[in-house]
């Protein structure tokens, strides 16, 4: 592997930061009017950085790496907390991590926010051992017919006349009426 030259580092530097050689020449106290020909000047090689031009160069990076250090952090973070949620599943994580990486974490957690756990086919249908198909119980069970909604109230009276009775006289303290055929 090659060294590369400081006008090649800072060439590498800059557009992996997006910047324009005005804007970095600016950020280092270049006059706006000669900035971007003295950048062009260090990447092509023409002229050399002076000492303290290298040092406030290496001091940018430095920040710049510090701070995507702790982009990254909460990036991950973010996603950490999302796939412990089960808002995404756990072999998405590395996908989520570079979307984060891409468009921030505003962004990120914004999209994270809109999502729902997940959940299984049984969690959704709230199946058990005893409410499952074929099982012979109701999945729901009532105490008293104030609990039961109206949609299913109607039903339940059309088609489980005792049970409708049974929760008609626990809610009001006294035997239902008899029901005609609706």
């Amino acid at each position: 592997m090659a060294i590369m030259a400081i006008g090649e580092r800072i060439h590498f530097f800059r557009t992996m930061r997006g910047m324009t050689q005005k804007y970095l020449g600016m950020a280092l106290g270049f006059p706006e009017k000669s900035a971007d020909v003295r950048l062009a000047q260090y990447e092509n090689g023409s002229r050399t950085p002076k000492a303290d031009v290298t040092a406030a160069l290496a001091l940018m990076k430095q920040r710049a790496d510090g701070a995507e250090a702790l982009q990254l952090s909460a990036v991950t973070q973010a996603v950490d907390h999302a796939v412990a949620e089960r808002k995404i599943l756990a072999d998405q994580r590395d996908h989520f991590i570079n979307l984060g990486k891409t468009a921030g974490l505003d962004m990120l957690t914004a999209t994270l926010a809109t999502m729902h756990p997940q959940q299984k086919p049984t969690e959704t249908i709230n199946l058990s051992k005893d409410s499952a198909a074929g099982a012979g119980k109701a999945p729901k069970s009532y105490t008293k017919l104030s609990e039961v909604p109206e949609a299913e109230r109607l039903e339940l009276r059309k088609s489980n006349k005792p049970e409708y009775m049974r929760l008609f006289k626990a809610e009001y303290g006294m035997e239902c009426p008899e029901l005609g055929d609706e």
